[in-house]
């Protein structure tokens, strides 16, 4: 409560003194927390050493959570040493209780093989689990892996690939959203071009800063395909993707520049200053 603010005033330093008494009493929720507050530096400053050991004795009562974030902490070499057999370790035990962010994190793992041994198997299997229990990234991570198939491992699958990618898009995951903008917008396989649920796809991925989404907007507006032709907000997401720098590789952006007045060239940048300062792009 006092560390959110929820029915009382805020007070990060009151959630320390609370949780630390708690944590003491080997309250693993408590050591968990703790561990949190010492690694983002909430109401105290940071410190990697206290922060590992607490998220040490809750990982160790069985705290999945815990065990997840302990495993980051070896990851990154916050408060101890890089070490990827403890990071594995512990990972495996989050996992096995269905943690997803866990499953999700070794199931990449395995699939990259580059800290570990690769073991598609394993990769698929976890990362299956991971979006069975509502993990994003795993379902990117499958989306992509539909589209063309792993040999001996997993069929293309263009209707699973679409499945696992907008229950990515629907959960905030943007770069879903680009590639499903490119699958409608090209047409794949059985599935057929639909333009205006391209259109869409590409919009919500270049809002969130994805630059060959924000360049699809540029080209979809020009065109008008999938929306009203406009070569001035087709300017502005030429300047917000910064493909106007390079205009012989982006071959549709001297066309609009010739079609519009200087006015119109100087509303498209205003637009297109106003679009970056709002969303930060």
């Amino acid at each position: 409560m006092y560390r959110d603010g929820k029915g009382v005033n805020k007070n990060p330093q009151k959630a320390i003194s609370l949780y630390l008494n708690a944590a003491n009493k080997n309250h693993p929720l408590a050591q968990h927390s703790l561990a949190c507050m010492y690694r983002d530096g909430e109401g105290v400053e940071v410190d990697d050493e206290q922060a590992f050991k607490w998220c040490q004795k809750s990982a160790e009562q069985g705290y999945a959570e815990a065990q997840y974030h302990l495993a980051t902490m070896y990851i990154d070499g916050r408060g101890v040493d890089v070490d990827y057999q403890q990071v594995v370790y512990w990972l495996n035990l989050s996992a096995d209780q269905k943690y997803s962010k866990a499953e999700c994190t070794l199931g990449y793992m395995y699939y990259k093989g580059t800290e570990i041994p690769q073991d598609m198997t394993m990769a698929i299997n976890l990362l299956k689990s991971a979006a069975d229990h509502g993990d994003i990234d795993a379902a990117l991570v499958l989306g992509q892996l539909y589209v063309h198939g792993r040999e001996g491992y997993l069929p293309k699958d263009i209707h699973q690939a679409i499945a696992y990618l907008n229950q990515a898009q629907e959960g905030g995951e943007e770069q879903s959203a680009e590639i499903l903008g490119m699958i409608y917008y090209q047409g794949f396989e059985e599935i057929a071009e639909n333009s205006a649920l391209s259109f869409n796809m590409f919009f919500k991925a270049a809002y969130a800063g994805i630059k060959r989404a924000q360049r699809m907007l540029s080209i979809m507006y020009m065109e008008g395909d999938g929306t009203d032709k406009n070569y001035i907000l087709s300017w502005a997401w030429g300047i917000i993707s910064e493909a106007y720098h390079d205009l012989e590789s982006n071959d549709w952006l001297p066309e609009v520049r010739e079609s519009l007045s200087l006015q119109d060239l100087s509303r498209a940048q205003r637009m297109a200053r106003i679009l970056k300062k709002r969303y930060q792009l």
